[in-house]
């Protein structure tokens, strides 16, 4: 009994971890009717965040998104290429690398940071589909409006989880790749004339990403659809340049993405003042600053980006549960958090059938644990029968110097009782011994194809330990007072025949 709840209760765990770690408890993303791959985007809402930390149910929270892709081998073989559609899954840098980290099987896992990493994180089956090791690139096409788009990563990492599905599906990447795929948010871009007119640089800005219909405002100044301006070169000053994209109506305008903004550092320290042209030489050095130098004339520009306002969108939250039991009682926490134009999924809804498959494994342990306790029933009352059979001259005695059945029948079961105690005092040992050494020897396997597993995983929950040992004992303890019940029909005067 022990080694059937230790054994369910390890495989039912390592499959479910397995299967949190790529999609965690909940997800939280824009209620949307479409069964999807794609991410719809929504805003970062930091007091979404704050409120997830502030209840002790959950243990990590976290932000993603994800886009379906076709992953394409790198070498010809057979004249074709061998291509694979998988789901491109972005990470922050609050992403927890702990279940990556325990299936790594080369590589390392890469860091989020301001500049995109182009690093990803593949399984190892789609690696041997593809042809692909460590450090190899990887053509990875997405699916546009206005056509495939094409993105070349660098293999950092390789996992094996055992999970087919799942490992032929998923990789990671840095969600800003995601980000600037889908051009949420906006990106501000600059570049500069090769000549001062003036005393004045010819300037022109560039916005990406939003629906295009972009507006511009220079130091706190109305939103214009100009995006070329002269940028004066006289002084040491700041200017802040910030764009957005723009919903248009019949009596108003509004803005529809996070501004992105540009912050222009000029540096004069040497200017001709003189009307006309004045051509430049342009230079830039490794901190980004850009240098200008021309007839009596030399300046610096720096330029300082906020950002990108692409960083402020994203696909959704990630979620974790610190016990697992509590799933369906927390979840109401989450919809109180999330209401109303967010939804909450919790991963057993997201894989019914995995999750299904798994409680079936607790049909099988309960019939498992019923026939072994009938037999230990079976077992014991035979036992006892027997003891009684071979005391019936004690029993006569007994009753002769003036007990009563009662406490004659409660010898028997006290004995009784003792014996199961034996039973599982010694059938204790034994599990946890074999517990113990299938823990450190993983002596018996699976076939991973079929179980998801290659060792047989066997935990030792105390809680589920001390309730099957005292279910046991209670119900072959209550069987014994049944063929006590025989112990009353023994008469002293047949004892006296007997003998």
């Amino acid at each position: 009994m022990i080694l059937s709840v230790s054994i369910s209760t390890g495989f039912q765990a390592e499959v479910r971890n397995k299967v949190i770690g790529f999609e965690a408890h909940y997800q939280i993303t824009e209620q949307s009717f479409e069964n999807s791959y794609e991410s719809r985007p929504i805003q970062i809402d930091n007091h979404i965040l704050k409120s997830i930390d502030s209840i002790p149910e959950f243990s990590h929270a976290q932000t993603f998104a994800i886009k379906p892709a076709i992953l394409q081998s790198k070498t010809d073989q057979a004249h074709q290429h061998e291509i694979a559609g998988i789901v491109v899954k972005g990470i922050d840098e609050n992403f927890d690398y702990q279940f990556i980290q325990e299936n790594l099987v080369s590589g390392k896992c890469f860091q989020i940071g301001k500049k995109l990493n182009d690093s990803i994180l593949i399984s190892k089956s789609l690696c041997n589909k593809l042809g692909l090791q460590l450090h190899d690139k990887v053509s990875t096409f997405f699916v546009q409006k206005k056509g495939p788009k094409q993105r070349k990563f660098v293999v950092g990492g390789i996992f094996e989880t055992s999970l087919t599905e799942f490992d032929q599906k998923f990789i990671f990447c840095d969600i800003g790749q995601l980000q600037q795929l889908n051009n949420w948010g906006i990106r501000l871009s600059i570049s500069f004339g090769d000549s001062l007119i003036d005393s004045q640089l010819k300037s022109s800005v560039k916005a990406f990403g939003g629906d295009g219909s972009h507006l511009y405002s220079i130091n706190g100044g109305p939103f214009y659809s100009q995006s070329d301006f002269m940028l004066p070169i006289n002084s040491t000053r700041q200017i802040s340049i910030v764009a957005s994209d723009f919903e248009f109506t019949k009596d108003d305008q509004h803005m529809v993405s996070v501004p992105d903004t540009l912050i222009l550092t000029i540096d004069s320290v040497l200017v001709n003042n003189e009307e006309g042209k004045i051509n430049l030489t342009r230079t830039a050095n490794s901190n980004g600053i850009l240098s200008f130098a021309g007839d009596r004339t030399k300046f610096n520009i720096t330029i300082t980006q906020s950002g990108f306002s692409r960083r402020q969108y994203i696909g959704g939250y990630e979620v974790f549960i610190k016990d697992f039991d509590q799933l369906q009682t927390a979840e109401k926490k989450l919809e109180h958090i999330a209401y109303p134009f967010l939804e909450v999924q919790n991963i057993t809804a997201t894989y019914p059938e995995i999750f299904g498959w798994l409680n079936m494994l607790d049909t099988n342990v309960y019939i498992i644990i019923a026939l072994m306790v009938i037999v230990g029933i079976i077992n014991m009352i035979s036992a006892l029968l027997i003891l009684i059979l071979e005391r019936t001259n004690m029993i006569g005695v007994l009753k002769v110097l003036g007990s009563s059945n009662w406490t004659v029948r409660k010898v028997f079961v006290y004995q009784g009782a003792y014996l199961v105690g034996r039973g599982l005092l010694w059938g204790n040992i034994a599990a946890g011994v074999i517990i113990w050494i299938q823990n450190q020897f993983h002596l018996l396997t699976l076939p991973r194809e079929g179980y998801y597993l290659d060792i047989v995983p066997m935990y030792a929950p105390i809680g589920h330990f001390l309730a099957v040992n005292l279910g046991a004992f209670v119900a072959c303890s209550l069987a014994l007072i049944l063929p006590s019940y025989l112990v009353t029909k023994i008469t002293p005067i047949k004892v006296i025949k007997m003998d």
